[in-house]
């Protein structure tokens, strides 16, 4: 596989190899906790002192929610993982982390759509603002609007009103481009893992599977996440190659990307 040498140095000397704490335990082994070390990245792709934090209550909590689970949270040294918090609070560590990365999963797929659409049909029209509108509005309305309920915005008008009728764009500028706000800054932090979602999307697709499971189905059996993690490096080393043409003008950078690898 060539590749290219900026990305080889990075892959040399910034590579997070996982796991990122090693856990000694019968049902928190290995693969289990590269699998969960793997989507707290996806969850919090930013390496400061808030990402990290982040990451590991969510990995604290799943690992501790796995030992409720099998019923041993009395004989396992509960407080190791906890710090004294309420089993609420654990809960809803989890369902934070999860729903940031069922958000990354859709805004995936909304760019996964638009540069299909722009292979196919390289004059369309339609731009990646308004594939996100189209995508959003779609998601909104999805479980009651679950990965964007804390948005005022209604992308379903905002898809009536501006993508099925394209002229109107210019004269409401401001609430197309204010619309699209927080979820730039999504996209801002999904852009570093791109590579990593794909990983995971291409086991699944490769059993039939096309949406993302729950939790639970996918640490049950998690041997899948080194094939996810070799796929997550073919991809980052797809995009080193590609032109900003072939990306059809969306600002993929793979020097930004997080790039992983399992430790032996």
């Amino acid at each position: 596989m060539t590749i290219k040498q900026d990305l080889l140095k990075k892959f040399l000397e910034d590579c997070v190899l996982l796991p990122i704490a090693s856990k000694n335990h019968s049902f928190i082994f290995r693969e289990r906790q590269i699998l969960i070390d793997y989507l707290s990245i996806i969850a919090y792709p930013n390496f400061d002192q808030q990402g990290a934090k982040k990451r590991k209550d969510f990995v604290d909590a799943i690992y501790t929610a796995i030992l409720r689970e099998y019923g041993l949270t009395n004989k396992t040294g509960l407080k190791k993982y906890t710090n004294g918090k309420s089993w609420t609070s654990i809960d809803k560590s989890i369902a934070a982390a999860m729903k940031k990365i069922y958000r990354a999963f859709v805004l995936f797929q909304c760019f996964e759509h638009f540069t299909t659409h722009k292979e196919h049909n390289p004059d369309s029209y339609y731009s990646w603002n308004d594939y996100l509108i189209r995508g959003l509005a779609f998601y909104q309305s999805y479980e009651g609007g679950y990965v964007f309920d804390r948005t005022e915005i209604n992308f379903q008008e905002l898809k009536d009103d501006i993508i099925m009728y394209p002229k109107s764009k210019d004269k409401r500028f401001d609430d197309y481009t204010c619309g699209l706000r927080s979820i730039k800054g999504h996209w801002k932090e999904v852009r570093k893992v791109l590579h990593l979602i794909e990983g995971i999307v291409s086991c699944y697709r490769v059993k039939g599977i096309y949406s993302l499971p729950h939790i639970k189905s996918m640490i049950d059996k998690p041997l899948w996440i080194y094939d996810a993690i070799e796929k997550s490096k073919e991809v980052a080393v797809k995009y080193s190659f590609a032109s900003k043409e072939k990306s059809h003008r969306i600002n993929i950078d793979y020097s930004d990307f997080i790039l992983i690898d399992s430790s032996y």
